[in-house]
């Protein structure tokens, strides 16, 4: 972010443990202005899994065509299986080649 005033600024980034959020806020000073945007952090797991190699590849060219990720599909389909009767059913039953 680029501020072009001629007012100092300063731009800070702190953690705020009892709320596990990390705050972005930019401070405009001989100005009263305080601008503060609170940004919930999703706590995140890593985990690991062993797939097909052929279809990883196929998977990761369609992925940079699309501007996708392997985590936003696995993160997607666990909503959708958790969330969705008839998606979860389709899992369960698909048979792979």
């Amino acid at each position: 972010m680029h501020l072009r005033t001629g007012r100092t600024y300063a731009i800070g980034a702190q953690k705020n443990k009892d709320l596990d959020r990390d705050f972005l806020s930019l401070y405009i000073y001989n100005k009263d202005i305080t601008m503060t945007n609170t940004i919930p952090k999703k706590k995140m797991v890593l985990t690991s899994v062993k797939v097909d190699e052929e279809r990883f590849n196929d998977f990761k060219v369609e992925c940079i065509r699309d501007r996708f990720s392997l985590t936003n599909l696995v993160n997607r389909c666990m909503d959708l299986y958790l969330n969705d009767e008839d998606f979860k059913r389709a899992i369960l039953n698909h048979k792979e080649d």
